[in-house]
Protein backbone atom coordinates (compact mmCIF):
# COMPACT_ATOMS: atom_id res chain seq x y z
CA UNK A 1 0.00 0.00 0.00
CA UNK A 2 3.09 2.23 0.46
CA UNK A 3 4.35 2.07 -3.10
CA UNK A 4 7.80 2.42 -3.33
CA UNK A 5 8.69 4.54 -0.43
CA UNK A 6 11.14 3.76 1.84
CA UNK A 7 9.25 3.05 5.03
CA UNK A 8 9.72 3.07 9.08
CA UNK A 9 7.42 1.99 10.89
CA UNK A 10 7.62 2.83 14.82
CA UNK A 11 5.74 0.68 17.49
CA UNK A 12 6.38 -1.37 20.49
CA UNK A 13 6.71 -5.26 19.56
CA UNK A 14 4.24 -5.79 22.57
CA UNK A 15 1.57 -3.77 21.08
CA UNK A 16 -1.47 -5.55 20.31
CA UNK A 17 -2.08 -3.40 16.77
CA UNK A 18 1.01 -4.47 15.71
CA UNK A 19 -0.03 -7.23 13.27
CA UNK A 20 -3.02 -4.97 11.83
CA UNK A 21 -0.43 -2.17 11.52
CA UNK A 22 1.72 -3.96 9.41
CA UNK A 23 -1.08 -5.98 7.68
CA UNK A 24 -2.63 -2.09 7.00
CA UNK A 25 0.90 -1.21 5.66
CA UNK A 26 2.13 -4.27 3.33
CA UNK A 27 0.94 -7.29 0.98
CA UNK A 28 0.02 -10.05 3.62
CA UNK A 29 2.51 -11.72 1.61
CA UNK A 30 5.41 -9.20 2.55
CA UNK A 31 7.10 -10.21 5.72
CA UNK A 32 8.55 -7.09 7.78
CA UNK A 33 11.83 -7.49 9.65
CA UNK A 34 12.73 -5.51 12.93
CA UNK A 35 15.39 -2.44 12.77
CA UNK A 36 18.89 -4.27 13.28
CA UNK A 37 19.78 -2.38 17.06
CA UNK A 38 23.14 -2.30 18.75
CA UNK A 39 26.55 -1.68 17.67
CA UNK A 40 27.52 -4.72 17.27
CA UNK A 41 25.30 -4.90 14.17
CA UNK A 42 27.37 -2.23 12.37
CA UNK A 43 31.08 -3.57 12.72
CA UNK A 44 30.68 -3.91 8.94
CA UNK A 45 28.06 -1.24 8.30
CA UNK A 46 26.12 -4.08 6.48
CA UNK A 47 23.66 -4.43 9.28
CA UNK A 48 21.97 -0.92 8.54
CA UNK A 49 22.91 1.11 6.26
CA UNK A 50 22.88 -1.40 3.14
CA UNK A 51 19.04 -2.31 3.96
CA UNK A 52 16.78 -2.28 1.03
CA UNK A 53 15.36 1.10 1.18
CA UNK A 54 11.74 -0.21 -0.05
CA UNK A 55 8.72 -0.38 1.35
CA UNK A 56 8.49 -4.08 0.02
CA UNK A 57 10.29 -4.44 3.40
CA UNK A 58 9.95 -1.43 5.71
CA UNK A 59 12.17 -1.12 8.82
CA UNK A 60 10.14 -1.49 12.24
CA UNK A 61 11.76 0.00 15.01
CA UNK A 62 10.49 -1.05 18.57
CA UNK A 63 10.93 2.19 20.34
CA UNK A 64 12.23 5.69 19.22
CA UNK A 65 16.23 4.67 19.87
CA UNK A 66 15.97 2.27 17.37
CA UNK A 67 14.58 4.49 14.93
CA UNK A 68 16.92 7.41 15.58
CA UNK A 69 20.40 4.86 15.89
CA UNK A 70 19.27 3.70 12.35
CA UNK A 71 18.92 7.29 10.54
CA UNK A 72 22.36 8.51 12.13
CA UNK A 73 23.31 5.64 10.39
CA UNK A 74 22.53 6.66 7.36
CA UNK A 75 19.44 5.25 6.51
CA UNK A 76 16.40 7.92 5.97
CA UNK A 77 12.98 6.92 5.32
CA UNK A 78 10.77 8.98 3.09
CA UNK A 79 7.40 8.06 5.25
CA UNK A 80 7.49 7.62 8.89
CA UNK A 81 4.75 5.73 10.92
CA UNK A 82 4.12 5.95 14.44
CA UNK A 83 1.95 3.63 16.85
CA UNK A 84 1.55 5.48 20.04
CA UNK A 85 -0.99 2.98 22.29
CA UNK A 86 -0.64 5.03 25.87
CA UNK A 87 -0.11 8.32 26.57
CA UNK A 88 3.36 9.84 27.33
CA UNK A 89 5.12 6.94 25.53
CA UNK A 90 7.68 8.60 23.85
CA UNK A 91 9.87 11.65 25.16
CA UNK A 92 9.55 14.80 24.04
CA UNK A 93 12.94 15.16 23.71
CA UNK A 94 13.71 11.98 20.70
CA UNK A 95 10.26 12.75 19.26
CA UNK A 96 11.88 16.61 18.61
CA UNK A 97 15.01 14.87 17.54
CA UNK A 98 12.92 12.40 14.68
CA UNK A 99 11.27 15.16 13.44
CA UNK A 100 14.72 17.28 12.55
CA UNK A 101 16.54 14.42 11.50
CA UNK A 102 14.10 13.61 8.70
CA UNK A 103 12.93 17.21 7.00
CA UNK A 104 11.10 15.84 3.85
CA UNK A 105 9.95 12.62 5.22
CA UNK A 106 6.12 12.26 5.57
CA UNK A 107 4.30 11.04 9.45
CA UNK A 108 1.70 9.69 10.07
CA UNK A 109 1.09 9.40 13.80
CA UNK A 110 -1.44 6.89 14.65
CA UNK A 111 -3.34 7.11 18.28
CA UNK A 112 -4.59 3.71 19.85
CA UNK A 113 -8.14 3.94 21.89
CA UNK A 114 -6.18 5.08 25.15
CA UNK A 115 -4.74 8.34 23.21
CA UNK A 116 -8.29 9.60 21.82
CA UNK A 117 -7.92 12.32 24.54
CA UNK A 118 -4.40 13.46 23.15
CA UNK A 119 -5.09 17.29 21.49
CA UNK A 120 -6.33 18.19 25.24
CA UNK A 121 -4.30 16.43 27.46
CA UNK A 122 -1.06 16.36 25.48
CA UNK A 123 0.27 17.71 21.93
CA UNK A 124 4.10 16.53 21.63
CA UNK A 125 3.79 15.35 18.16
CA UNK A 126 2.31 17.94 15.30
CA UNK A 127 -0.99 17.64 15.09
CA UNK A 128 -1.55 17.77 11.43
CA UNK A 129 0.24 14.45 11.19
CA UNK A 130 -2.13 12.60 13.77
CA UNK A 131 -4.92 10.22 13.01
CA UNK A 132 -6.82 7.86 14.83
CA UNK A 133 -5.67 4.32 14.45
CA UNK A 134 -8.98 3.35 12.85
CA UNK A 135 -8.35 6.13 10.07
CA UNK A 136 -4.79 5.04 9.24
CA UNK A 137 -5.76 3.39 6.12
CA UNK A 138 -7.26 6.34 4.65
CA UNK A 139 -4.66 8.99 5.96
CA UNK A 140 -2.19 6.15 4.78
CA UNK A 141 -3.74 6.35 1.07
CA UNK A 142 -4.26 10.40 1.02
CA UNK A 143 -0.27 10.56 2.16
CA UNK A 144 0.12 8.19 -1.01
CA UNK A 145 -1.76 9.96 -3.07
CA UNK A 146 -1.27 13.60 -2.55
CA UNK A 147 1.84 15.19 -4.37
CA UNK A 148 1.94 18.18 -2.93
CA UNK A 149 4.72 19.11 -0.21
CA UNK A 150 4.05 16.90 3.00
CA UNK A 151 2.57 18.78 5.56
CA UNK A 152 4.66 21.01 7.78
CA UNK A 153 5.54 19.89 11.72
CA UNK A 154 4.45 23.91 12.54
CA UNK A 155 1.31 23.95 10.73
CA UNK A 156 -1.53 24.63 13.09
CA UNK A 157 -4.69 23.27 13.81
CA UNK A 158 -6.74 25.57 11.61
CA UNK A 159 -4.10 24.69 9.06
CA UNK A 160 -4.47 21.23 9.33
CA UNK A 161 -8.34 21.31 9.62
CA UNK A 162 -8.43 23.59 6.11
CA UNK A 163 -6.05 20.45 4.31
CA UNK A 164 -8.35 17.84 5.32
CA UNK A 165 -11.69 19.88 4.39
CA UNK A 166 -9.56 20.11 0.99
CA UNK A 167 -9.26 16.17 1.00
CA UNK A 168 -12.82 15.31 2.11
CA UNK A 169 -14.61 18.38 -0.73
CA UNK A 170 -12.62 16.13 -3.44
CA UNK A 171 -13.53 13.08 -2.32
CA UNK A 172 -16.12 10.87 -4.05
CA UNK A 173 -19.75 12.58 -4.49
CA UNK A 174 -22.11 11.15 -2.67
CA UNK A 175 -25.32 13.45 -3.50
CA UNK A 176 -27.58 10.61 -3.18
CA UNK A 177 -27.05 11.02 0.51
CA UNK A 178 -29.21 13.19 2.88
CA UNK A 179 -27.89 14.83 6.70
CA UNK A 180 -29.41 15.99 9.58
CA UNK A 181 -27.35 17.57 11.94
CA UNK A 182 -28.39 18.74 15.46
CA UNK A 183 -25.96 20.13 18.59
CA UNK A 184 -25.29 21.94 21.34
CA UNK A 185 -23.26 24.74 20.02
CA UNK A 186 -24.87 26.50 17.41
CA UNK A 187 -21.54 27.82 14.91
CA UNK A 188 -20.31 24.40 15.01
CA UNK A 189 -23.96 22.93 13.81
CA UNK A 190 -23.52 25.18 10.76
CA UNK A 191 -19.89 24.34 10.19
CA UNK A 192 -20.90 20.64 10.09
CA UNK A 193 -23.59 21.62 7.75
CA UNK A 194 -21.14 23.55 5.44
CA UNK A 195 -18.85 20.45 5.65
CA UNK A 196 -21.82 18.05 4.47
CA UNK A 197 -22.92 20.15 1.70
CA UNK A 198 -19.56 20.28 0.43
CA UNK A 199 -18.90 17.11 0.26
CA UNK A 200 -22.41 16.66 -1.49
CA UNK A 201 -24.75 15.29 1.11
CA UNK A 202 -28.34 16.95 1.15
CA UNK A 203 -29.32 19.09 4.27
CA UNK A 204 -32.25 17.80 5.52
CA UNK A 205 -34.98 17.73 8.48
CA UNK A 206 -37.50 14.80 6.66
CA UNK A 207 -36.09 11.51 6.70
CA UNK A 208 -32.76 12.05 6.61
CA UNK A 209 -30.29 8.90 5.11
CA UNK A 210 -27.52 10.44 8.70
CA UNK A 211 -28.12 12.08 11.34
CA UNK A 212 -24.61 13.57 12.83
CA UNK A 213 -25.46 15.11 16.80
CA UNK A 214 -22.41 17.12 17.90
CA UNK A 215 -21.80 17.46 22.06
CA UNK A 216 -19.48 18.64 23.88
CA UNK A 217 -19.42 15.21 25.90
CA UNK A 218 -21.04 12.13 26.55
CA UNK A 219 -24.03 13.40 29.00
CA UNK A 220 -27.33 11.70 29.81
CA UNK A 221 -28.62 14.52 28.45
CA UNK A 222 -27.22 13.41 25.08
CA UNK A 223 -27.67 9.54 25.14
CA UNK A 224 -31.31 10.85 25.66
CA UNK A 225 -30.92 12.86 22.26
CA UNK A 226 -29.42 9.78 20.60
CA UNK A 227 -32.54 7.93 22.10
CA UNK A 228 -34.43 10.56 20.30
CA UNK A 229 -33.28 11.28 17.01
CA UNK A 230 -33.18 7.19 16.84
CA UNK A 231 -37.44 6.91 17.29
CA UNK A 232 -37.61 9.90 15.35
CA UNK A 233 -35.32 8.46 12.25
CA UNK A 234 -35.63 4.86 13.18
CA UNK A 235 -33.46 4.36 9.32
CA UNK A 236 -31.31 6.46 9.10
CA UNK A 237 -27.13 5.90 10.32
CA UNK A 238 -26.51 7.27 13.40
CA UNK A 239 -22.83 9.67 13.85
CA UNK A 240 -22.01 11.41 17.33
CA UNK A 241 -19.33 13.81 16.85
CA UNK A 242 -17.25 13.89 20.43
CA UNK A 243 -14.07 14.03 21.43
CA UNK A 244 -13.97 13.29 24.93
CA UNK A 245 -14.99 9.77 24.77
CA UNK A 246 -13.59 6.83 26.71
CA UNK A 247 -12.86 3.78 25.14
CA UNK A 248 -15.64 2.40 27.06
CA UNK A 249 -18.46 4.48 26.05
CA UNK A 250 -16.88 4.38 22.52
CA UNK A 251 -17.57 0.49 22.50
CA UNK A 252 -21.16 1.01 24.02
CA UNK A 253 -22.10 3.80 21.58
CA UNK A 254 -20.76 1.47 18.56
CA UNK A 255 -23.02 -1.58 20.64
CA UNK A 256 -26.05 0.73 19.79
CA UNK A 257 -25.38 1.34 16.08
CA UNK A 258 -24.09 4.87 16.88
CA UNK A 259 -20.77 5.84 15.20
CA UNK A 260 -18.31 7.74 16.90
CA UNK A 261 -16.27 10.49 15.14
CA UNK A 262 -14.45 13.73 16.16
CA UNK A 263 -14.83 17.11 16.05
CA UNK A 264 -11.60 18.24 15.47
CA UNK A 265 -10.42 16.09 12.90
CA UNK A 266 -14.51 15.65 11.47
CA UNK A 267 -13.09 16.72 7.92
CA UNK A 268 -11.15 13.64 7.34
CA UNK A 269 -12.95 11.54 8.99
CA UNK A 270 -16.19 12.63 6.72
CA UNK A 271 -13.65 12.02 3.68
CA UNK A 272 -13.77 8.25 5.03
CA UNK A 273 -17.30 8.16 5.07
CA UNK A 274 -17.53 9.68 1.67
CA UNK A 275 -14.87 7.32 0.01
CA UNK A 276 -16.00 4.02 1.85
Amino acid sequence: MTGNLATLLIAHDSSSELPSLRETILPSSVEVGPVPTGRKNRDNESAGRNRPCTTEEPLTATSLDDALTEIKAGWFPDLVIVYQGVPDEFPQSQIDELIGLLPLARFIIAFGPWCESIGRTEQRWPIAWCVPIRHLPTRLERVMNDSASPTPATASRDEAFSETATQANSAVARGDLTAAVSGDDRHFVETVRDQLTASDFQITDRDPDCVFLSASHLSAQTEARLTQLRIEFPGAGQFLLCDLLTPDQIERLRSAGVIPMSQLRFAEELSAIAVG
